[in-house]
């Protein structure tokens, strides 16, 4: 009887160390195919959208703790920075496959007016790149209309307004 129980639970430890290399094995050979599986490509032609949301910032700003429960149910107000939209237009002036760029900016909120040209700047290189830029969107603020005026072509909603308070 002994010499059965024996029996049994090495046969039983085997199969488990079978089962569970197995399945480690397994999870290897998935790691390895996610890995080097094919990434989704972009088409051949495309368009960039520049779509921001928030605040034009330099650096993100991330909400302080707070002891008020819903205080810091809101979190960090949106915000998108600078230099990472730049780095993309710039990028994108230089890739073929882009052939032009939409600029979406009615979630885009308030930025300095040092930022708004820098991100200007980086819009008229890529126009000059020989690609068109067109301006989508149900309203323009100032800060909007600002990058939508660099645009080919500004599409507006006809029941909407363009809100400009003194640019020269």
């Amino acid at each position: 009887m002994r010499k059965f129980f024996s029996t049994l639970m090495t046969w039983l430890d085997r199969l488990r160390r079978t089962l569970v290399n197995g399945l480690f094995v397994l999870f290897v050979l998935l790691f390895i195919v996610a890995i080097f599986s094919e990434q989704s490509q972009m088409p051949e032609s495309g368009a960039l959208v520049l779509n921001p949301k928030g605040a034009l910032v330099e650096e993100l700003e991330f909400a302080a703790p707070s002891l008020l429960p819903l205080q810091s149910s809101f979190g960090a107000p949106e915000q998108t920075r600078l230099h990472d939209l730049v780095r993309v237009v710039r990028h994108a002036a230089d890739d073929e496959r882009i052939r032009m760029m939409v600029l979406k900016l009615d979630e885009m909120g308030g930025a300095a007016l040092p930022k708004l040209q820098e991100l200007r700047g980086a819009i008229e290189s890529f126009k000059a790149s020989g690609k068109m830029v067109v301006a989508v969107g149900p309203n323009y603020s100032q800060t909007q209309y600002y990058l939508a005026a660099t645009a080919d072509r500004v599409f507006l909603d006809p029941l909407w307004v363009v809100a400009i308070e003194g640019f020269s």
